[in-house]
């Protein structure tokens, strides 16, 4: 290489100098040498051996110094030599030194230039400005494409005003299809807010894609621009949208109108809300909280930014819609329990059958309204929850309102919890709600649940075994009046008893005593035998008499002195041995006036002869006497109807003898056949015996009285020896009356015998009878 220096560039003027060949050999060589060493191992002599020599391929070398990295070198060539495109190629795709291409286009400030420098700025370095001045200076409209598409990926607002200014040269020399540019034009107008321009080209013949458009600038958020477009395609609902960032809430609202779709009146009614503009979003919200699955955001959208007022506005305008649904009117419930309390239950009343019943209980619950809970409760048929709400809740329990309920309450649990919770709180009430559950609840168990209960205003005054007992009888005569003293259950009974014994009511005590029949009879007894009033101990006689308990009764009688109790109870007893023994004891005793009185008390059961015995034994036949003549003329009374008796019924025989006497004889066929065939007999006097003789003609012989051996049969000429047969008969019978004349006579006696039963009675009789 320093042979072809020498040769080349030592020797000027020579034709080794000016030798082509040699020249581009020495290029070529220090461009070897320079590529091969990297960028450390440049010496720059590429670059003065191309500004010392002239005669060389210039294009040639220019494009193996581009090769080989050397591009200031090739740049260079260009230069000098003129070839100013393939020059600026090499600025801007090799160097990328746009500065120095733009002011080598403006040194050369020639069309070409311009247009080259101008794509490679657009495709390149993504300076849209600068390259589409260049495109301007070189009147270049052919690449609008390549403008369009740089400016969409780089282009600013400024940008776009030169873009605007390019497409309008371009769009007026444009002949055919205009919608890309037309386009273009439109969205650079609105990225450089020249609005009156943009009306202009819309407003006149385009083709431009206004929908495209308006997404673009709706998603930078051009909003004045975005509403030209939005208003000249009608895409009122993002007209909508756009207005509302603008503010316009008024022009908002028609719009929405427009577009009527619910995510529109969505959008419309939070953006009003957030702008404190209530009346536009009230009149937006209606439409969407009438939409079940959108009604809870918006509520929530108020009940966020604290609008309670103007939230129950809205679901007070709401409810009286067509469209009103149950989850609305349930969720306008819910709000009242959050923000109006006492318009709760008025409101339950106007709505709860439109209401998510359930639901709204709940809310109030958490809202403590329990007597909205309650009224809810009554309506949805949920008694038993509304009874339990009652008795948990005091500020819920009204006493009406509780009688009312518990009595359509079927829940036998719910009820005894009621009677609890009335003989804990509202002992003064006790009464009524017992008459209302008497039908209802069971007797049994109520009396145990009022026999347990705390007695708060005097504990000891009734005993704490009667508990709530006795400010419950009225409950307790309704039980027993309604079920029958028969059906009236055992507690029941006692529950009674114990309140009016512990009252020492003797009265009542004694006419339920007369009334009941299943009680624990004995216990009463020894219990009022320990009382301390004599009228009760005379009570417990007369249940040990009921009782049958005689012996007992008539001890505590004795005991008490009440003669007059131990002589009912003799007499009730039906027992002689007991009477007498109760006569000898009075008798014993010096007590001669009670055997009179025990002889009229016990007449039916003692005998006769013990009480005249008694009364003769003790010296006390004068106060016997009553009973004496009593028993005499009893016993007159007898005989003299035994003896009526007996001649009546003679009298009758006797009637019915003639009767039949008259009848036989009045019967012909009596004389013809005999006394049998009147009484359906076999006839005897017709068939006599085959054998010798026959009872009518003294049977003698064999045979004599038949023919042939058959019984002989007799006619008229028997006549005699039927009457004979008759005045037997007639024999026989009064034989017969004398028998039963004996008999009758044989049965007074008896009957006379037994009218004097009494051994005094006998022993006279079966003296007169031995004289």
């Amino acid at each position: 290489m320093e042979l072809l220096e020498r040769l080349v560039l030592s020797s000027s003027g020579t034709a080794f100098a000016r030798n082509k060949n040699l020249q581009n050999l020495l290029i070529l060589t220090a461009i070897k040498a320079e590529s091969s060493g990297g960028d450390g191992a440049r010496t720059g002599r590429v670059m003065e051996y191309l500004r010392r020599m002239d005669n060389y391929d210039a294009l040639d070398i220019a494009k193996v110094c581009t090769g080989a990295g050397l591009h200031e070198e090739a740049y260079t060539i260009y230069h000098k030599f003129e070839r100013q495109e393939e020059a600026l190629e090499v600025l801007l795709e090799h160097l990328k030194d746009y500065k120095r291409a733009e002011e080598y286009a403006s040194r050369l400030d020639q069309p070409a230039v311009w247009s080259k420098l101008g794509e490679a700025l657009l495709r390149d370095a993504g300076r849209v400005a600068d390259g589409v001045r260049a495109l301007l200076r070189a009147k270049d409209a052919r690449p609008y494409l390549l403008v369009v598409e740089s400016a969409r990926e780089h282009g600013s607002d400024s940008d776009y005003a030169l873009v605007a200014k390019y497409l309008r040269i371009v769009r007026a020399g444009l002949r055919g299809e205009r919608r890309v540019v037309d386009t273009e034009l439109a969205y650079a107008f609105c990225r450089c807010d020249k609005l009156h321009e943009l009306h202009e080209l819309l407003v006149g013949r385009n083709d431009a894609d206004l929908e495209d458009i308006a997404e673009r600038v709706f998603d930078e958020e051009r909003w004045e621009a975005a509403k030209l477009l939005m208003t000249l395609t009608s895409n009122w609902a993002q007209l909508t949208r756009v207005l509302c960032e603008l503010k316009e809430f008024d022009a908002a609202l028609d719009s929405a109108r427009k577009a009527d779709k619910i995510e529109i009146w969505q959008t419309l009614a939070c953006r009003c809300v957030d702008a404190s503009e209530l009346r536009i979003a009230h009149k937006a919200a209606l439409r969407v909280v009438v939409e079940p699955d959108l009604m809870q955001d918006m509520i929530s959208y108020y009940e966020d930014r604290g609008l309670f007022d103007a939230l129950l506005a809205l679901v007070d305008a709401a409810l009286l819609l067509e469209a009103a649904h149950q989850a609305l009117f349930t969720a306008a419930g819910v709000l009242y329990t959050k923000y109006r309390e006492t318009a709760v239950l008025e409101f339950c009343h106007m709505w709860w059958q439109r209401c998510n019943v359930p639901q709204l209980v709940r809310a109030c619950e958490l809202a403590y309204l329990w007597t909205e809970v309650v009224y809810l409760q009554r309506q949805y048929g949920e008694l038993d929850n509304a009874t339990r709400t009652m008795m948990a809740h005091p500020s819920a329990w009204l006493a009406s309102t509780f009688i009312e309920v518990v009595a359509a309450v079927r829940s036998l649990d719910v009820l005894y919890l009621a009677v609890r919770f009335y003989a804990e709180q509202h002992t003064d009430m006790l009464a009524d709600l017992l008459l209302v559950l008497a039908p209802t609840a069971e007797p049994s168990r109520i009396v145990s649940i009022l026999r347990a209960a705390p007695v708060a205003s005097a504990p000891g005054l009734f005993g704490p075994v009667l508990g709530l007992l006795p400010e419950s009888r009225v409950y307790l005569h309704k039980v027993i009046d309604s079920l029958g003293a028969e059906k009236t259950p055992l507690e029941v009974a006692e529950a009674l008893l114990d309140v009016y014994f512990a009252e020492e009511a003797l009265l009542h005590l004694r006419e339920l005593i007369d009334t009941l029949r299943d009680f624990d009879q004995l216990a009463l007894s020894e219990r009022l035998e320990s009382h301390a009033n004599a009228e009760f101990r005379q009570l417990a006689v007369e249940l040990h008499k009921r009782g049958g308990r005689h012996e007992r009764a008539i001890e505590l009688a004795k005991k008490e002195k009440l003669w007059k109790d131990a002589i009912a109870v003799a007499a009730h007893s039906a027992d002689a041995e007991l009477c007498e023994q109760l006569a000898e004891w009075f008798l014993a005793n010096g007590m001669r006036e009670s055997l009179t009185a025990m002889l009229y008390a016990c007449y039916p059961t003692l005998l006769p002869d013990v009480g005249v015995e008694l009364a003769w034994v003790n010296n006390a036949l004068p106060l016997a006497m009553p009973f004496m003549v009593q028993t005499l003329s009893e016993v007159g009374a007898r005989l003299t109807r035994l003896h009526e008796t007996r001649e009546t019924k003679r009298e009758s025989e006797k009637e019915q003898k003639a009767e039949e006497e008259k009848e036989v004889n009045e019967d012909e066929s009596v004389l013809l056949y005999g006394l049998a065939s009147h009484y359906n007999q076999p006839n005897r006097m017709l068939a006599l015996p085959a054998a010798g003789g026959g009872a009518l003609y003294g049977g003698g012989g064999g045979g004599g009285g038949t023919v042939g051996g058959s019984p002989m049969m007799i006619g008229w000429n028997n006549y005699r020896t039927y009457a004979q047969q008759m005045y037997q008969t007639r024999a026989a019978m009064s034989q017969q009356q004398m028998m039963m004349s004996q008999r009758n006579a044989q049965m007074y006696q008896t009957g006379l015998h037994a009218a004097y039963a009494t051994r005094a009675a006998q022993e006279a009789y079966a003296t007169m009878s031995n004289r």
